[in-house]
């Protein structure tokens, strides 16, 4: 993970790329914003969300 790049962890199950890139846009601008999920049915999301500028990520 590089340092503009951030772990976003505990995200809702039902949470969209989309959803997470327009609140972290707020911010700076975002390459990449992706959503991940445990290997379990009971596992919670997490995310990634990279920005343009490690200054934005900060």
């Amino acid at each position: 993970m590089s340092s503009k790049e951030l772990y976003i962890g505990n995200l809702d199950p039902d949470t969209k790329s989309q959803e997470m890139k327009d609140i972290f846009e707020q911010y700076g601008k975002v390459n990449r914003c992706e959503v991940k999920f445990g290997v379990s049915a009971y596992s919670v999301a997490f995310g990634f969300v990279a920005f343009e500028s490690s200054r934005d990520a900060e």
